[in-house]
């Protein structure tokens, strides 16, 4: 994941290095290459993970952003848990693939692996 850092694009609907990635797309596509089978979107994502505490969260855990931060709003934004307040994302055409702070405190925390 880190090679896609800086050097892919962000692409709407994108779901491969060669041609982009948009959040959710990022997140099936890693998922995909450890061998879990996951949806496409951020909200079905949401819908199909094991909620878990920021305090249990591991490094590859999704990381949900809700309208309002909201955690019972809609799930407009998924990126994947570094650990240490940390993600990796997908963020928009200007940034592409990013490492950053978690910019929200209300976010949710999901897992499908512990």
């Amino acid at each position: 994941m880190q090679k896609f850092i800086g050097t892919v694009p962000y692409t709407y609907g994108g779901t491969s290095p060669r041609s982009g990635f948009d959040c959710s797309g990022l997140a099936q596509y890693v998922y995909h290459h450890f061998g879990k089978s996951i949806p496409r979107t951020a909200e079905a994502q949401f819908l199909r993970f094991r909620h878990e505490s920021k305090g249990r969260a591991w490094g590859g855990d999704l990381v949900f952003f809700h309208v309002d931060s909201d955690p019972n709003s809609y799930v407009y934004h998924v990126a994947i848990y570094e650990g240490d307040n940390h993600i990796v994302s997908a963020t928009d055409p200007s940034e592409g693939i990013a490492w950053q702070k978690i910019w929200d405190s209300d976010v949710t925390f999901g897992t499908i692996t512990h």
